[in-house]
């Protein structure tokens, strides 16, 4: 009998997945308690944390030897939570936080595309690799509960490091071009300066600012690796400067654009605005944020809520 399969979160991922899980034998339903396997891909912690957590939370209402598959970006620390909480409920728990190879792709949740780190029972995940094989084209064992979520913490960190510099280095590149360019200069900067990211650079230049991989998706790994570290006390300004920049974008209206769509803050007020973007979002934002004397509020301002990563939704991103 074939096993049921229920997906939660991100639904250009469950449309992906479900194509390739029905293909492979498995049923689909909506029905997370009837399922034999439950796999959940949420973009914020909160989320998570309702899913598993909540009224009608998994750990509650699966039946017990469930298959737990979180594919989420999460902080080490809510993953032990999820996996303790799960293995006192009778759960199977695998963490697997996935990983996008190339994430200008327009489709980006094709198998040979996506990887994961994975952890939790070494038997659990042992029973759990023929199903993650339909998922993804590799599953990089990390240890125990909670490694899984380090190890994707620590690859976004490095992926947030090559989207910046590159999308600067860009506009670095075009600032100065403009007014002392000699001659013989490409117009564009040319793909060997790119230090390997060629293909971000490249997406930037042909303004491919479509995928399934957008600015709030990025955001949530960002904001999950920054937990993972706040959690450890350890600051790490670079990262923080990426939320801050994709959030900046995702206020004026790009949330739902690919993560190439960053070189936009950079770049002309025309061009941000045939790309649906609205500067005057921002001022609207950050005035109802002023510090100044007229702010009555000002005496309960906390500067330490804006470091609450787990929760970076401060504000309505939907580009609509």
């Amino acid at each position: 009998m074939a096993k049921i399969v229920a997906l939660f979160g991100k639904e250009d991922f469950a449309s992906a997945a479900s194509e390739r899980l029905k293909a492979a034998g498995y049923g689909i339903s909506s029905d997370a308690a009837s399922a034999d396997i439950v796999v959940s891909y949420c973009e914020t912690q909160q989320q998570i944390e309702d899913l598993y957590f909540g009224d009608e939370g998994f750990v509650s209402h699966l039946n017990k030897g469930a298959l737990l598959v979180d594919l989420s970006p999460a902080s080490p620390n809510l993953a032990r939570d999820i996996s303790s909480v799960a293995l006192v409920s009778g759960l199977n728990l695998v963490e697997a936080p996935l990983v996008v190879r190339d994430i200008t792709l327009e489709q980006c949740f094709g198998r040979e595309n996506l990887f994961c780190y994975v952890a939790g029972e070494e038997d659990v995940v042992a029973g759990a690799r023929d199903f993650l094989d339909v998922l993804v084209s590799d599953a990089v064992a990390t240890g125990g509960a909670g490694s899984a979520q380090l190890a994707k913490a620590a690859h976004t960190l490095q992926v947030a490091a090559q989207v910046i510099s590159t999308v600067e280095a860009n506009a670095l590149y075009h600032a100065v071009h403009r007014f002392s360019a000699g001659e013989g200069v490409p117009d564009a900067m040319p793909a060997a300066f790119a230090c390997g990211n060629e293909g971000l650079l490249k997406a930037v230049q042909e303004k491919r600012f479509t995928s399934d991989f957008t600015v709030e998706l990025f955001l949530s790994e960002v904001s999950a690796a920054l937990t993972t570290a706040d959690d450890a006390d350890l600051i790490v300004p670079q990262a923080e400067s990426a939320l801050h920049l994709l959030e900046l974008l995702a206020i004026i209206g790009g949330s739902d654009l690919a993560v190439a769509a960053l070189s936009l803050v950079f770049g002309e007020d025309d061009e941000s605005r045939r790309a649906g973007l609205d500067w005057n979002r921002a001022n609207e934002v950050y005035r109802s944020h002023d510090h100044g004397d007229e702010d009555a509020d000002e005496a309960e301002y906390d500067d330490d809520d804006l470091d609450d990563y787990g929760d970076f939704f401060t504000f309505d991103y939907s580009s609509n």
